[in-house]
């Protein structure tokens, strides 16, 4: 009603519809499914409780735009992960290296890394669904130090009796 000031809608007809299809794309940027949505609303309001005909609109549909995946070479990666220091390094190593996500990175556990089997296992990952990936030889030494502190401070414990050394 507002985008044809105020007229009732049943005055309208198919050309307020395609017309305010056409606002939603050219002036307001619409996406597609943002058209979509409202081309659905419109014909179900003007076919159930108006009685038009609808099946003949002739509208331009918003273009879907294709998105470009951004691959970094081994130089721009290099120069990526020498930047963090301490801690901030080796979860970087670890997101780059397993290719976790970043939620799956912040919800990883210490029982989700599995040293034995050079496996991190990732519990409700997209679509709330667990997978597993492989672990880096190199981050077993820094990871099995960080778990084995951790888990003498809450068992008070030495849970790993291998010793790093030994690995690999």
């Amino acid at each position: 009603m507002h985008f044809h000031k105020l007229r009732h809608t049943r005055a309208g007809g198919i050309a307020e519809v395609e017309a305010f299809l056409n606002h939603l794309l050219v002036n307001r940027h619409g996406s597609v499914n943002t058209q979509r949505i409202t081309l659905n609303a419109l014909v179900c309001v003007y076919k159930r409780f108006f009685g038009v005909d609808s099946s003949n609109i002739g509208f331009t549909p918003a273009k879907q735009y294709r998105r470009f995946l951004v691959v970094y070479s081994r130089k721009e990666m290099r120069a990526i992960i020498s930047k963090p220091k301490g801690a901030y390094y080796l979860q970087v190593e670890l997101m780059y290296g397993t290719g976790l996500r970043c939620a799956e990175h912040f919800s990883l556990r210490v029982n989700g890394i599995d040293f034995g089997g050079n496996n991190v296992f990732v519990r409700g990952s997209k679509g709330n669904k667990n997978r597993t990936t492989i672990l880096p030889q190199d981050l077993i030494p820094a990871l099995r130090t960080i778990a084995t502190t951790y888990l003498e401070k809450v068992n008070g414990c030495t849970p790993f009796t291998t010793p790093v050394n030994s690995i690999g």
